[in-house]
């Protein structure tokens, strides 16, 4: 047990870097960045209580408040699965960390246990953004008793389980399927893809239905059947002894079980998924000179797609754009029904907001230095000047989202009937924050590199430098977004509106490009391996 708390301190010390907001150099800039992580989630955490309070009105007015306690659970339980499938494979059976953990006197389960209750820690941080506004909402809307709040902490930690269960051992199944490791990373990226699709897919098709009491009635049926621990822990936290009882059974059973079998095969898996490839019939030939540029953003396009998590980490809310538009395009004469009411004008603005949000989202400069990994000091030892090696990171995040853009463009002059003023400026306000987001995560990961990780994982999702850029990037679209709120209420002109933000857009991309030429060239320069 001992060995058991060090090895799970030691990975959550090293994952959050505790330890650096203790160093007096370091101390100013890591309380900083401790604060404004803290911030950005007490409103991420604001914003899902918004959404869960607006769903739980609907189901309320519809006669079925019990629905927000199963429909809260369920959406932290598909939440979980989707986090954790994309990472349990290299966290668990890839992990850099394998020969250090083999090497000491530790046993394979206390290990496996180890990591599997670290990936409990951080879901419980995701599923506590649902959780606590799913509690909020329900007890607004219905009579609690005393056993829903004993339940309510027991519910909390046991819920994360199964999903976990679920992930890890699809992902230790996926192991064993005879491919290429390049063409894992494909299907990976291709199944991934395709859940997300399917989530917002079926919400789409639940939201046409036309009989709220049919709709409900069936929303509580799929709800059960997509995730019945939920619907067994809500029916539990409500009286039913029995259900919860079921609930608790299914989660811990499963749960052990999978240590166990995990435990028990974790050097043949490890060893399996570390196996290299030789290519028996590779063939030499000629040698072709490329620029430096040139081959830079050849290096950065071969290590974004060597790696499923990069890529769906990525490119999942640019792809998210092109969704969204396709379910506008299938609720076309609804939309049209509501913005005849509340003026045409305002359609495109709504459409620039969301390609501009989606867009900018995520980004592949806020760990593409950190990527490099043990292999930085190759990047620095390059005869290649800083600004070039800055330009082949962003250059990768642009060509990922720029095609996306032009699609979503052409999609909405198709459909939509805009304006050619309207396209223009699509592409100009989109594109500007596409440059501010590119610098601005490349400047935060200089200021904020991490080269001691163990798997992608920890670099992509969970590094701060990934976090903080995330917030630099919605705090943008905000600030340009309250810019044509006040535009339009003073000039209540299209044209002007479009005139203001692009400014205020190009005004970002431009600081964040000075921020990263100056300054981030220094940091580049001072980092040491």
């Amino acid at each position: 047990m001992r060995n058991f708390w060090s090895l799970l301190k030691v990975n959550i010390i090293h994952t959050f870097k505790l330890n650096k907001l203790f160093k007096r150099k370091e101390n100013r800039i890591s309380l900083f960045m401790t604060l404004f992580v803290i911030l950005g989630y007490i409103g991420i955490g604001v914003i899902s209580f918004f959404y869960i309070y607006i769903l739980g009105n609907v189901l309320n007015e519809s006669g079925s408040p019990h629905l927000i306690l199963v429909s809260g659970i369920t959406f932290g339980f598909i939440l979980i699965i989707l986090m954790t499938i994309t990472t349990a494979n290299s966290y668990l059976f890839r992990s850099r960390d394998f020969d250090l953990l083999m090497s000491l006197p530790v046993s394979s389960s206390t290990v496996i246990t180890s990591k599997i209750v670290y990936l409990l820690v951080i879901n419980y941080f995701m599923f506590l953004l649902i959780y606590v506004p799913t509690i909020v909402v329900y007890q607004i809307y219905n009579q609690t008793s005393v056993m829903f709040w004993l339940l309510t902490l027991p519910t909390f930690l046991l819920t994360p389980l199964l999903p976990i269960t679920i992930s890890g051992l699809l992902s230790y199944l996926f192991g064993f399927i005879p491919l290429k490791q390049k063409h894992k990373t494909i299907l990976t990226i291709l199944i991934s893809m395709a859940f997300f699709f399917l989530i917002f897919w079926s919400q789409y098709q639940m939201s046409l239905m036309e009989d709220p009491e049919s709709f409900f009635d069936k929303l509580g049926n799929t709800l059960s059947k997509i995730n019945l621990p939920g619907y067994l822990a809500a029916l539990g936290m409500m009286g039913d002894v029995l259900n919860y009882l079921l609930f608790i059974t299914i989660s811990i059973i499963p749960f052990v079980v999978f240590i166990i079998l995990i435990a028990n095969n974790y050097l043949k898996s490890n060893s399996r998924s570390r196996r290299s490839e030789v290519n028996k019939r590779y063939v030499l030939t000629d040698s072709v000179s490329q620029s430096q540029t040139r081959a830079l953003i050849v290096k950065e396009l071969r290590r974004y797609f060597n790696s499923a998590i990069y890529v769906i980490n990525t490119i999942i809310t640019p792809v998210l754009s092109v969704v969204l538009l396709i379910f506008l395009i299938l609720s076309k004469d609804r939309i049209m029904e509501v913005f005849a009411v509340l003026g045409f004008d305002i359609f495109p603005f709504i459409l620039l907001f969301i390609l501009a949000f989606s867009l900018s989202l995520t980004s592949t400069t806020c760990s593409s230095i950190s990527i490099e990994g043990k292999q930085f000091w190759i990047l620095k030892s390059l005869p290649c000047k800083t600004h070039q090696i800055f330009w082949g990171k962003i250059f990768v995040n642009l060509l990922i989202t720029v095609p996306i853009l032009i699609i979503d463009i052409i999609i909405a002059l198709i459909v939509f009937n805009i304006t050619v003023v309207d396209v223009l400026f699509l592409l100009i306000i989109p594109l500007a924050v596409l440059i501010y987001n590119s610098c601005i995560g490349l400047y935060v990961n200089l200021l904020l590199p991490r080269f001691d990780y163990d798997n992608d994982t920890k670099v992509v999702k969970q590094s701060l430098s990934v976090i903080v850029s995330m917030l630099f990037g919605i705090l943008g679209v905000i600030i340009l977004a309250f810019l044509g709120y006040i535009t339009y209420g003073m000039f209540n002109t299209k044209l002007s509106v479009y005139l203001i933000v692009s400014l205020g857009g190009i005004l970002l991309a431009l600081i964040s490009f000075m921020l990263l030429h100056i300054h981030g060239t220094k940091l580049y320069k001072k980092i040491h391996f």
